[in-house]
């Protein structure tokens, strides 16, 4: 609109000026009657020229409002794409960092009953990992059903176009990505699992795909954990290695031969923290475990905790 008012402007005014210049050239030959024509032409003329100018300026204050406006919009928006940019780098740092906590806890809290030093008698071993065994067979068995349903939809979707979209297609592609990951997952974890009963039952140790993509190791969190336990394993554990004391509240009968009888009062030494909920430590010169739940934690003096504790 701006460029035809403003070329609509520059013909009107150069009419106008032609016939001012007309007017200018030639009022002295004309007639009074000539003259006076010419004179109201020369008026319309600038009323037009004048109106038309009018115009155009309007045309223009209004584009740059316009202007204005739209980058006001764009500097809002980009605000607003730039702190929603920050929510989702916040949002990520966030979950990364859950992530890595989870990992780093991941060895800690999962392989207790595969590491061969730990305190766990040879058939409470057995039966923990049995047990995961047996929750991962289940899981396994879920998975593949799983997957040979999406499997068979997307059997369904490549025979029938048109009982799909491209973006049905996607996401079933994406489901399926999604349960093989997780079932290689489970199956890896199953075989490192079976690995470590076949050690404890003497069986030779068998090949899996996953096979060289199993390593195991041992971080300095339990490297430490476990020399305080081996270090309790005797019959009298030093006086300066316990890290505190509790009073049994509650009667407990144990079923594993490492556990401790307790009765309401007994007073135990405490020598390590399971993160399983169960403790290590002793009663009256006999050491074992004890689940922490029947037992209340007496406040710990000073001079009985050791410099490593």
């Amino acid at each position: 609109e701006q460029l035809k008012m403003k070329k609509k402007l520059v013909g009107i005014t150069r009419e106008h000026e032609a016939l001012f210049n007309f007017v200018e050239n030639n009022k002295q030959m004309c007639t009074e009657k000539e003259k006076q024509k010419m004179l109201n032409r020369l008026t319309k003329s600038a009323e037009v020229q004048a109106r038309v100018d009018e115009e155009y300026f309007n045309i223009n204050m209004e584009g740059h409002q316009m202007r204005l406006k739209w980058e006001n919009t764009l500097k809002n928006c980009y605000q607003i794409i730039q702190e929603l940019e920050k929510q989702r780098i916040e949002l990520q740092c966030n979950i990364l960092s859950r992530y890595n906590l989870h990992m780093s806890s991941f060895g800690q809290t999962l392989k207790h009953e595969e590491d061969s030093k730990s305190l766990m008698y040879k058939d409470r071993r057995k039966e923990a990992i049995k047990l995961k065994i047996q929750r991962l067979d289940d899981s396994i068995t879920k998975a593949k059903k799983d997957c040979e349903g999406i499997e068979r939809l997307m059997k369904t979707y490549s025979e029938n176009p048109s009982f799909s979209n491209h973006k049905n297609l996607e996401e079933t592609e994406q489901q399926l990505d999604e349960t093989t990951l997780k079932l290689d997952l489970l199956e890896a974890t199953h075989y490192k699992l079976s690995l470590s009963l076949a050690e404890l039952e003497g069986r030779p140790k068998s090949i899996h795909r996953f096979s060289d993509s199993i390593m195991k190791w041992k971080d300095k969190v339990r490297v430490y954990i476990r020399g305080v336990k081996h270090a309790a394993r005797g019959p009298k554990p030093a006086h300066e290695c316990r890290i505190g004391q509790c009073k049994a509240i509650y009667d407990f009968t144990p079923e594993q031969d490492d556990e401790l009888t307790l009765k309401e009062g007994d007073l135990l030494n405490i020598y390590t923290k399971e993160e399983n909920g169960w403790w290590f430590g002793e009663l009256n010169g006999r050491t074992g475990h004890f689940p922490s739940t029947y037992v209340e934690e007496l406040p710990v003096i000073g001079s009985v905790k050791c410099s490593d504790a």
